[in-house]
């Protein structure tokens, strides 16, 4: 998996963890940790392979609950389902011989599967489980970029979807890892969450109004969890998160602004609203922002469809 081996001498503690593929799955055991005080990046390894389609990702696994995840790297597969294992029991539990999986679509649904992709990555992190290592302080995995932020390892894929009729797009991704588990945040403005306690029990998070599903899976909104629970994870004030929101979102602004800008048809439709600057091209040149989700027309009501004479 990633992250360079050290060599350190630290204090040795016995937990509760993965041991064994066999011809019945993984099991729980026991497994001997090196703590580094260095939070979930010490408790999470990750390997990075093409999957049975050649599709390359970044398989993620929780070294002592086997929570494992899947990202993937390639902008053809932004929008697939955010795909997941709970817990070990998932893997060595199914009857069928396989891992079952959960998958949280874009609308905030959820799916259990009885396949996972790439399902020799399991058995490569299950065999390092002990290892003694650290993921990297920065990742980058194609789309999802990864940077140590605190106790916890941040993913983001800003990757959006938007909309040429109003504006409108979709959220930002986050991928939290922690200590004990993980909080997604997805594109509908729905989280989910899997952070099991030291005696092996699944958590909600606090001061969240959610639903746990699966018997493992906390489900809340987004916006609630970037108020509530990120601050307290990341050792961030709220204000700084705030703005850092508030800077995506216009930044996604801009961006349909300037697709619209350089668009001749749009420009047809309202030739007042736009100019060319040296060094920008086209961009907005009426009152505001340009955004239709700041107030903006840069739609005239009927476009011209007749057609010329023929010379």
């Amino acid at each position: 998996g990633l992250g360079g081996c050290l060599g350190a001498l630290a204090a040795l503690c016995s937990l509760a963890c993965l041991a064994g593929v066999g011809g019945s799955g993984m099991e729980l055991g026991e497994m001997t940790h090196v703590s580094y005080d260095a939070g979930a990046n010490e408790w999470w390894d990750a390997v990075t392979g093409r999957d049975e389609y050649g599709d390359l990702l970044t398989t993620l696994m929780h070294k002592r609950w086997g929570t494992s995840i899947q990202l993937y790297h390639e902008a053809r597969n932004a929008f697939l389902p955010f795909r997941f294992i709970p817990h070990i029991g998932w893997i060595s539990d199914n009857p069928k011989g396989r891992a079952q999986a959960v998958h949280f679509y874009g609308d905030g649904e959820m799916h259990t599967v009885d396949y996972w992709f790439a399902s020799r990555h399991l058995e490569e992190l299950n065999n390092a489980r002990e290892a003694d290592s650290l993921l990297p302080d920065e990742m980058d995995l194609g789309i999802w970029k990864g940077t140590q932020v605190g106790e916890a390892m941040v993913f983001v894929n800003d990757v959006v979807m938007q909309s040429k009729e109003d504006d409108s797009f979709t959220e930002l991704r986050q991928l939290v890892l922690l200590e004990h588990g993980f909080i997604f945040l997805g594109t509908s403005g729905m989280s989910l969450s899997v952070i099991i306690d030291q005696k092996g029990n699944p958590e909600v998070l606090a001061g969240v109004r959610g639903t746990m599903t699966e018997g493992c899976c906390f489900k809340a909104f987004s916006k609630d969890v970037r108020e509530q629970v990120l601050p307290t994870a990341l050792g961030l004030p709220l204000t700084k998160l705030a703005r850092l929101q508030l800077g995506f979102s216009n930044a996604v602004k801009a961006a349909g602004v300037s697709l619209r800008a350089n668009n001749p048809v749009a420009r047809m439709c309202s030739p007042d609203s736009y100019k060319q600057e040296k060094g920008k091209g086209w961009v907005w040149a009426d009152k505001g922002s340009g955004s239709m989700l700041d107030g903006a027309n840069p739609y005239c009501d009927e476009v011209a469809t007749e057609v010329p004479p023929a010379a």
